[in-house]
């Protein structure tokens, strides 16, 4: 899990839900995934976000 700062400005979209995209323990090859957004989650008193993944070639 990353803070906020550590994701503000990085180009990658943030979203308050999942869409189609998978969290690292769905990803069954990391080596064949991309981090493509994060996902914003309540964390005791403040948000935190998970990367997203996709797999490499996939819109």
């Amino acid at each position: 899990m990353y803070r906020r700062e550590e994701v503000e400005f990085s180009e990658k979209p943030i979203y308050r839900d999942k869409r189609n995209l998978l969290t690292i323990i769905e990803v069954p090859d990391l080596l064949q995934y991309d981090i493509v957004a994060y996902l914003e989650v309540p964390f005791e008193d403040e948000q935190r976000y998970v990367p997203l993944f996709q797999k490499r070639g996939e819109s």
